[in-house]
């Protein structure tokens, strides 16, 4: 049960690695990990419901866009019914009372969407992480004995090691002779 599941995550159960396992491939590790982010599906879209009936309201009151404001002022503009302007006169007063707060609301719900958005794909793409099935096999082959013996080669040994010490040799004649010379 889902539900039983996530209420004993959120008392404090730990899982193991195999119930880890089991609860990815439910989808439940994937929800547990949003709702420990805050990130709980359900209730962005509730959120966001809320929002929506509230900018309607607002929108029964009279209040209107921006965009919808320009053809608004025009049509008081050239509104010849005395009625009728008065009609456009109390809907612009509600846009100047009210528009700021449908504007942040409409950024609201534009931000949610799209944090909504951003959350379904994260778990379509666990879902399918969790479905899939990776086969993990190691095949180790038996050891054999080599084709060719191989056989450290001497002559190279001998030349690198004789010509290093020659060359330690110099540097350090040099630095003696240096040092004397900085004594004088």
């Amino acid at each position: 049960n889902e539900e039983r599941v996530i209420h004993w995550l959120k008392d404090g159960a730990q899982t193991t690695d195999a119930a880890h396992k089991i609860l990815r491939r439910a989808g439940i590790a994937h929800k547990w990990h949003l709702i420990n982010q805050g990130l709980d599906d359900s209730q962005l879209k509730i959120d966001m419901q809320n929002l929506r009936d509230t900018m309607s309201s607002l929108t029964s009151i009279g209040v209107v866009t921006d965009d919808a404001y320009q053809a608004l002022t025009e049509a008081y503009i050239n509104a010849k019914n005395p009625d009728v302007k008065k009609r456009f006169q109390n809907k612009i007063e509600m846009t100047d009372k009210y528009g700021s707060v449908l504007k942040s609301f409409q950024v609201k719900v534009e931000f949610l969407s799209e944090r909504l958005a951003t959350m379904e794909t994260s778990y379509e793409q666990a879902e399918s992480d969790a479905n899939s099935f990776l086969s993990h096999k190691f095949i180790v082959e038996k050891a054999y004995p080599a084709e060719k013996k191989s056989y450290p080669v001497r002559w190279l040994i001998v030349v690198m090691s004789t010509a290093s010490i020659a060359l330690l040799t110099i540097i350090g004649l040099v630095l003696k002779e240096r040092l004397s010379q900085l004594k004088k």
